[in-house]
């Protein structure tokens, strides 16, 4: 897994309110791969989309790009970082700063990251979605941001935030993830 590293100046809540809505927005001319069409029938169009593309594996993990952004835990930090497929957008992500109280000063893609720098998580982003953690919440809450982008938040108790380190993979982010969906469902009280 590769990560990005954000530097930014200004307004913290504006740089990830900018970031989040960045991450959650389409993403499917950005990240697609250049392919030719083809004219599949039968019983066959059906089967296709499970044979795995060995040759193009990012191809398949694509439509589970899953963003986790950390900031700094112990200091008031000018750095973001997003667990992830690397930003390669960065252009893109520039502009969406541009005229506002906040900037982006160096976007790097970096190959590891220390576990030890004391990295919180703050937020889950994939595409249509930005997933939140409030340790006060018992339930969780969805709302609509834009008509593209949904928010949840979600209560996020240590136990599991704690877990979700830069370095974990996505396969066990997203079981994390479902055990902290589930447990935030409200009890049948019938």
């Amino acid at each position: 897994m590769k990560f990005t590293l954000l530097s930014f100046s200004g307004n913290r809540d504006t740089v990830l309110e900018k970031l989040f809505l960045h991450l959650a927005g389409s993403r499917a001319e950005r990240n697609t791969i250049r392919e030719y069409p083809l004219r599949i029938i039968g019983d066959l169009q059906g089967v296709l989309p499970w044979i795995d593309d060995e040759d193009h594996p990012e191809k398949i993990r694509q439509s589970l790009s899953l963003y986790r952004i950390y900031l700094n835990v112990f200091e008031n930090s000018d750095r973001i970082l997003i667990a992830g497929p690397p930003l390669y957008d960065q252009d893109e992500l520039q502009l969406k700063y541009r005229g506002s109280e906040a900037s982006l000063t160096n976007v790097e893609i970096i190959e590891s990251c220390q576990d030890d720098e004391e990295w919180g998580l703050i937020a889950v982003v994939l595409e249509g979605w930005i997933v939140l953690f409030d340790e006060d919440l018992e339930n969780g809450i969805v709302q609509s941001l834009t008509e593209e982008v949904m928010a949840a938040r979600c209560p996020g108790r240590e136990e599991y935030l704690d877990r979700m380190v830069p370095s974990m993979t996505t396969d066990r982010t997203l079981w994390i993830m479902a055990y902290i969906l589930l447990e935030s469902l409200p009890a049948d009280t019938e």
